[in-house]
């Protein structure tokens, strides 16, 4: 869990230039952290493009938090 973590943290911080200790599990993308849904979006393929895996619309429904997104990420790699 650590090592998607601190990779999407990472990327949070290079592309949307959110402060890594802003990034917490507990945190929400939309109301902590400012993102809007267009960035939500290229998040996500950031992160599959860094997997090189495809995340699923019903899989991203369930995500809401920082914890979420590394949930769904090592769920989809683990396959």
């Amino acid at each position: 869990m650590q090592q998607v973590f601190e990779t999407l943290r990472q990327i949070l911080a290079e592309h949307f230039l959110i402060r890594p200790a802003a990034v917490q599990p507990s945190k929400s993308f939309w109301h902590d952290l400012g993102l809007g849904s267009l960035e939500f979006t290229e998040l996500v393929v950031q992160m599959e493009e860094t997997y090189g895996i495809q995340l699923s619309d019903a899989e991203l429904a369930k995500v809401r938090n920082v914890r979420d997104m590394v949930v769904c990420v090592e769920k989809v790699v683990s396959r």
